[in-house]
């Protein structure tokens, strides 16, 4: 089985590595692109799309493959996850913020809070990805313009169209404590499409591969082998 990746707004392609890690030593060709969320100014989310589509080898999505989104790469993974044996979203960016962003260190923890049910846990590196990311959309002029310019294309994203057309393979993957993303923004989805799936993860923020990656893991492998028994199969688990 074949395994598409995408991370979010402010994830990077490592995000996945446990995962992908452990996925590769049981035979998975696994792949986690970078996006390029930041290197030109989107007007939709279709045009990151179209370049992740073209980064990636044709091989990998054009046979038996699942697409494995987190937080915005939800959205391209609805895109580029059509001919997918399963989607799974893990915590899906539903709606977007355009409040203002303090420059304070109290203001840093509190949106580093708002991504992790417990910032204390992070390494020194991804404490530092995180810092240096949010001293850009201060200090660069070209960094402020383009997140504005990706917001405003979340916010005109019509995200139904993929739940409508895709809901018999879709499975949503949510953490117990997002406050991006948090549960009751999904009830309209479970009302409306009944064939939408969805698991809760426990003591978990919105960046769930970097939080819970054994238990991610653990539904993935899960996933993988239901097909493997029960090929007719489009989602194993509910």
């Amino acid at each position: 089985m074949n395994i598409l990746f995408l991370h979010g707004l402010a994830g990077e392609p490592n995000d996945w590595d446990t995962i992908k890690n452990q996925m590769e030593r049981l035979g998975h060709l696994c792949l986690a692109p970078r996006i390029p969320y930041f290197a030109e100014t989107y007007s939709t989310i279709e045009e990151p799309s179209k370049m992740v589509a073209l980064s990636v080898d044709s091989n990998l999505i054009n046979s038996d493959f699942i697409v494995v989104g987190n937080s915005l790469g939800c959205s391209i993974a609805l895109r580029l996850g059509g001919s997918s044996r399963a989607m799974l979203l893990v915590a899906p960016h539903v709606v977007t913020s355009s409040h203002w962003i303090g420059r304070g260190e109290a203001s840093f923890q509190r949106e580093l809070g708002k991504i992790f049910f417990d910032p204390s846990l992070l390494d020194e590196e991804r404490k530092k990805h995180y810092a240096n990311l949010w001293l850009s959309f201060h200090r660069d002029r070209d960094s402020v313009s383009k997140i504005k310019k990706i917001k405003k294309a979340i916010a005109n994203d019509n995200i139904y169209e993929g739940y409508i057309n895709h809901q018999h393979k879709i499975h949503l993957i949510l953490g117990e404590h997002d406050k991006i993303s948090p549960q009751h923004l999904f009830n309209d989805i479970q009302a409306n499409y009944p064939g939408v799936t969805t698991h809760e993860i426990r003591d978990c923020g919105h960046a769930i591969p970097i939080e819970a990656p054994g238990e991610l893991c653990f539904l993935i492998k899960k996933m993988i082998l239901d097909f493997e028994d029960h090929p007719s199969h489009s989602l194993p688990f509910a």
